[in-house]
Protein backbone atom coordinates (compact mmCIF):
# COMPACT_ATOMS: atom_id res chain seq x y z
CA UNK A 1 0.00 0.00 0.00
CA UNK A 2 3.02 2.59 0.47
CA UNK A 3 4.41 1.76 -2.74
CA UNK A 4 1.23 2.70 -4.45
CA UNK A 5 0.54 5.73 -2.16
CA UNK A 6 3.98 6.93 -3.44
CA UNK A 7 3.49 6.09 -6.87
CA UNK A 8 0.06 7.86 -7.00
CA UNK A 9 1.49 11.21 -5.30
CA UNK A 10 4.31 10.89 -8.04
CA UNK A 11 1.73 10.49 -10.87
CA UNK A 12 -0.02 13.47 -9.41
CA UNK A 13 2.87 15.66 -9.03
CA UNK A 14 4.35 15.01 -12.38
CA UNK A 15 5.19 18.62 -14.48
CA UNK A 16 3.65 17.01 -17.28
CA UNK A 17 0.24 16.42 -17.82
CA UNK A 18 -1.05 13.01 -17.41
CA UNK A 19 -4.06 10.92 -19.25
CA UNK A 20 -5.96 8.04 -17.99
CA UNK A 21 -7.36 5.68 -20.72
CA UNK A 22 -10.11 3.82 -19.35
CA UNK A 23 -11.16 0.91 -21.84
CA UNK A 24 -12.91 -1.87 -19.22
CA UNK A 25 -13.74 -1.88 -15.32
CA UNK A 26 -11.89 0.83 -13.65
CA UNK A 27 -12.55 0.10 -9.93
CA UNK A 28 -10.74 1.01 -6.47
CA UNK A 29 -7.28 1.31 -6.92
CA UNK A 30 -7.40 1.44 -10.37
CA UNK A 31 -9.88 4.37 -10.33
CA UNK A 32 -7.73 6.20 -7.67
CA UNK A 33 -4.74 5.85 -10.40
CA UNK A 34 -7.08 7.75 -12.97
CA UNK A 35 -7.99 9.96 -10.62
CA UNK A 36 -4.00 10.99 -10.53
CA UNK A 37 -3.95 11.93 -13.95
CA UNK A 38 -4.83 15.11 -15.32
CA UNK A 39 -7.26 13.64 -17.77
CA UNK A 40 -9.55 11.00 -17.77
CA UNK A 41 -10.90 9.36 -21.15
CA UNK A 42 -13.28 5.97 -20.81
CA UNK A 43 -14.23 3.98 -23.18
CA UNK A 44 -18.24 3.92 -23.95
CA UNK A 45 -18.90 0.95 -21.94
CA UNK A 46 -16.75 0.75 -19.27
CA UNK A 47 -17.47 1.16 -16.03
CA UNK A 48 -15.64 3.02 -12.45
CA UNK A 49 -15.98 2.88 -8.96
CA UNK A 50 -14.02 3.25 -5.78
CA UNK A 51 -15.29 0.42 -3.17
CA UNK A 52 -13.94 0.54 0.39
CA UNK A 53 -17.11 0.07 1.57
CA UNK A 54 -17.64 -3.02 0.07
CA UNK A 55 -14.30 -4.36 1.74
CA UNK A 56 -14.89 -2.52 4.93
CA UNK A 57 -11.93 -0.31 4.46
CA UNK A 58 -11.13 3.01 5.37
CA UNK A 59 -10.14 5.00 2.32
CA UNK A 60 -6.95 7.39 2.44
CA UNK A 61 -7.33 11.21 2.96
CA UNK A 62 -5.60 12.49 0.14
CA UNK A 63 -7.43 9.59 -2.15
CA UNK A 64 -10.71 10.87 -0.94
CA UNK A 65 -9.20 14.75 -1.74
CA UNK A 66 -8.91 13.72 -5.49
CA UNK A 67 -11.81 12.40 -5.64
CA UNK A 68 -13.67 15.67 -3.83
CA UNK A 69 -11.54 17.82 -6.16
CA UNK A 70 -12.96 15.76 -9.39
CA UNK A 71 -17.02 14.85 -8.36
CA UNK A 72 -17.48 17.62 -5.46
CA UNK A 73 -18.17 16.26 -1.67
CA UNK A 74 -21.83 15.06 -2.23
CA UNK A 75 -20.95 12.53 -5.30
CA UNK A 76 -17.45 11.73 -3.60
CA UNK A 77 -19.50 10.57 -0.34
CA UNK A 78 -22.13 8.66 -2.85
CA UNK A 79 -19.12 6.91 -4.51
CA UNK A 80 -17.12 6.62 -0.83
CA UNK A 81 -20.18 5.42 0.77
CA UNK A 82 -21.71 3.31 -1.14
CA UNK A 83 -19.57 1.39 -3.30
CA UNK A 84 -21.35 1.45 -6.69
CA UNK A 85 -19.88 1.83 -9.97
CA UNK A 86 -21.12 3.82 -12.20
CA UNK A 87 -21.22 3.78 -16.35
CA UNK A 88 -18.99 5.95 -18.04
CA UNK A 89 -21.64 8.22 -19.18
CA UNK A 90 -22.81 8.70 -15.68
CA UNK A 91 -18.63 9.22 -15.06
CA UNK A 92 -19.15 12.44 -17.36
CA UNK A 93 -21.90 13.78 -15.91
CA UNK A 94 -20.66 13.71 -12.50
CA UNK A 95 -16.52 14.47 -13.81
CA UNK A 96 -15.59 11.61 -12.90
CA UNK A 97 -14.25 11.43 -16.13
CA UNK A 98 -13.22 13.90 -18.86
CA UNK A 99 -14.51 11.96 -22.45
CA UNK A 100 -16.40 9.45 -23.47
CA UNK A 101 -15.09 8.19 -26.60
CA UNK A 102 -16.13 4.52 -28.91
CA UNK A 103 -13.90 1.85 -27.84
CA UNK A 104 -11.97 1.71 -31.38
CA UNK A 105 -11.29 5.37 -31.30
CA UNK A 106 -9.65 5.99 -27.25
CA UNK A 107 -6.73 5.55 -27.86
CA UNK A 108 -6.80 7.43 -31.19
CA UNK A 109 -8.52 10.56 -29.81
CA UNK A 110 -6.45 10.49 -27.10
CA UNK A 111 -2.91 10.75 -28.52
CA UNK A 112 -4.67 13.01 -30.99
CA UNK A 113 -5.36 15.58 -27.66
CA UNK A 114 -1.95 14.31 -26.00
CA UNK A 115 -0.44 15.66 -29.02
CA UNK A 116 -2.76 18.55 -29.28
CA UNK A 117 -1.03 19.71 -25.66
CA UNK A 118 2.43 18.31 -26.66
CA UNK A 119 2.07 21.26 -29.63
CA UNK A 120 1.30 24.13 -27.46
CA UNK A 121 3.66 26.06 -25.30
CA UNK A 122 5.16 23.65 -22.57
CA UNK A 123 5.84 26.36 -20.01
CA UNK A 124 2.50 27.76 -20.48
CA UNK A 125 1.45 24.22 -19.75
CA UNK A 126 3.70 23.42 -17.05
CA UNK A 127 2.31 26.77 -15.05
CA UNK A 128 -0.45 25.65 -15.34
CA UNK A 129 -0.72 22.97 -14.27
CA UNK A 130 1.43 24.22 -11.11
CA UNK A 131 -1.09 27.05 -10.09
CA UNK A 132 -3.61 24.87 -10.68
CA UNK A 133 -2.29 22.32 -8.32
CA UNK A 134 -1.51 25.32 -5.59
CA UNK A 135 -5.04 26.26 -5.83
CA UNK A 136 -5.58 22.28 -5.31
CA UNK A 137 -3.92 22.69 -2.12
CA UNK A 138 -5.65 25.77 -0.86
CA UNK A 139 -3.74 28.43 -2.10
CA UNK A 140 -6.01 30.87 -2.58
CA UNK A 141 -4.07 34.00 -3.10
CA UNK A 142 -0.75 34.29 -5.62
CA UNK A 143 2.16 32.29 -3.72
CA UNK A 144 5.97 33.47 -4.72
CA UNK A 145 6.07 30.57 -7.13
CA UNK A 146 3.01 31.54 -8.79
CA UNK A 147 3.72 35.10 -9.60
CA UNK A 148 7.89 33.54 -10.33
CA UNK A 149 5.73 31.48 -13.06
CA UNK A 150 4.12 34.73 -14.34
CA UNK A 151 6.61 37.36 -14.34
CA UNK A 152 9.35 34.48 -15.76
CA UNK A 153 6.87 33.67 -18.99
CA UNK A 154 7.74 37.67 -20.30
CA UNK A 155 11.06 36.71 -20.75
CA UNK A 156 10.90 33.24 -22.26
CA UNK A 157 11.52 31.82 -25.56
CA UNK A 158 7.90 30.74 -25.90
CA UNK A 159 6.27 34.11 -25.47
CA UNK A 160 8.61 35.61 -28.46
CA UNK A 161 7.84 32.37 -30.81
CA UNK A 162 4.14 32.95 -29.87
CA UNK A 163 3.89 36.35 -30.45
CA UNK A 164 6.25 36.32 -33.83
CA UNK A 165 3.36 33.03 -35.03
CA UNK A 166 0.62 35.61 -34.24
CA UNK A 167 1.71 38.20 -36.41
CA UNK A 168 2.84 35.85 -39.35
CA UNK A 169 -0.82 34.13 -38.95
CA UNK A 170 1.09 30.81 -38.87
CA UNK A 171 1.34 27.87 -35.77
CA UNK A 172 3.65 28.69 -33.13
CA UNK A 173 6.39 26.29 -33.47
CA UNK A 174 7.71 25.66 -29.89
CA UNK A 175 10.68 24.32 -28.11
CA UNK A 176 10.41 21.56 -26.12
CA UNK A 177 12.23 21.53 -23.28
Amino acid sequence: AAVLGLAMRRLAGLSKPSIAVISGPCVGGGCGIALCCDFRFAATGAELGITPSRLGIAYLLEDAKRLIDAVGVARARDLLMTGHLVDAERALEIALVDRVLPKETLWEETERYGAMIAARSQYSVRAVKATIGAILAGADAETEATRRLFVDSFAGADLAEGAQAFLENRPPRFTFS
